[in-house]
């Protein structure tokens, strides 16, 4: 075990290796102080941030950033009530984008008492029929950090 310090900004923090939310002051933000194994890095998330990921297949990692995102993973992490993120996405393999040719996929959650909304809408720039912009269909996975299994998904 090593002790280290680690500034956070001001606002709440989700400390990925315990689940824990750290609040840092809102002012000056706040150093956390902690002993962590010698192969361990912390990593802490702003708390209520959702964070797209594109999964991997083993084998498959060459050439994904040329092709349309067929499955999309939403990691969710707690500590607030409401989050967005805006995903960008092109053809990956043209110039098209620098004449519009992308698109916005805007993803956000809020949660209401035991109930947490999803809701995914893609805003296209340009042609919104170009099949090239825009995958017809997706695989979108969440991942809901710290939470118990949901009792119904609709």
């Amino acid at each position: 075990m090593t002790t280290t310090k680690v500034w956070l900004p001001p606002g709440d923090w989700y400390e990925e290796s315990t689940g824990v939310v750290h609040s840092a002051k809102a002012d000056t933000g706040s150093v956390l102080t902690k002993a962590y194994d010698i192969s361990e890095t912390p990593v802490f998330v702003r708390a209520g941030a959702i964070i797209p990921t594109v999964p991997l297949q083993d084998g498959d990692t060459i050439g994904v950033a040329s092709r349309q995102y067929t499955d999309l993973e939403f990691n969710i992490y707690p500590g607030a009530t409401s989050g967005s993120v805006r995903v960008y996405e092109d053809d990956g393999n043209t110039t098209a984008y620098l004449t519009d040719g992308f698109a916005y996929l805007n993803a956000s959650y809020a949660v209401s008492g035991s109930d947490l909304t999803f809701s995914a809408k893609m805003d296209t720039v340009g042609s919104p029929t170009d099949p090239s912009v825009t995958p017809t269909t997706r695989s979108m996975t969440l991942r809901i950090k710290s939470a118990s299994a949901p009792a119904k998904v609709r």
